[in-house]
């Protein structure tokens, strides 16, 4: 499951993080437009004291099959294909973005530091500008409206209020199946991205090229 590298001198890409500090590898991911190759450098940063604020990565890690790559510092790096699809439909064509993905800035093949790394998810996602939440790639259902992680069900009835005038309602039982295909993609399902999700400052659902600020959902619910 882990990034394997092609660059037999990996050391380079995972410079040893001091071990008596806060520091962690970001990501910084160049401009791109969606299908071209991913280029991106990690860079140190401390966590307390941030040069680059930085967006956390919340997604399911999946199923090792087919692998793909992303340039880094100019060589191929291979990376688990839910992390790549999550970079391709996050990058911007004008930005530079700085994103903190565990996969890749943590080094796998370092036990102490994943541990040591893995201590500090809990403050790595709370101190982040953004979580950007991945549900995945979209599909001819899904016509992203958002989703709380709430049964649908629920969502309906705390949306009408046992009111036939209220707008949201009838236009989230428009889109009735489209919801549900977001509520059951596979990242509701697993504790831990959950928890980084409820540590969030602030969250952007993405659902292939559809994306949504959670907050601006929920003040249109109130």
């Amino acid at each position: 499951m882990f990034g394997i590298s092609l660059d037999p001198t990996q050391d380079i890409l995972y410079r040893p993080l001091p071990k008596d500090g806060r520091l962690l590898r970001i990501l910084r991911l160049a401009p791109g437009t969606f299908g071209e190759p991913l280029h991106g450098q990690l860079i140190q940063d401390n966590l307390e004291s941030q040069i680059h604020e930085y967006c956390a990565l919340s997604y399911v890690w999946g199923k090792p099959t087919e692998q793909r790559y992303i340039y880094m510092n100019g060589r191929p790096h291979q990376i688990m294909p839910s992390l790549y699809e999550a970079l391709q439909h996050i990058r911007t064509s004008t930005e530079t973005l700085f994103i903190w993905a565990d996969a890749l800035c943590i080094n796998q093949q370092d036990v102490e530091e994943r541990n040591s790394q893995v201590a500090m998810m809990a403050q790595i996602y709370s101190m982040a500008k953004e979580v950007l939440v991945w549900l995945g790639v979209a599909d001819y259902d899904t016509m992203f409206t958002g989703a709380s992680g709430m049964d649908v069900d629920r969502l309906f009835d705390r949306l009408n209020g046992r009111n036939t005038n209220n707008i949201w309602y009838h236009v989230m039982r428009k889109h009735e199946d489209s919801l549900r295909n977001v509520c059951n993609r596979d990242y509701w399902s697993r504790a831990w991205t959950i928890q980084e999700f409820a540590l969030a400052k602030s969250i952007v659902l993405f659902c292939g090229n559809n994306r949504m600020n959670l907050a601006n959902f929920l003040d249109g619910m109130a």
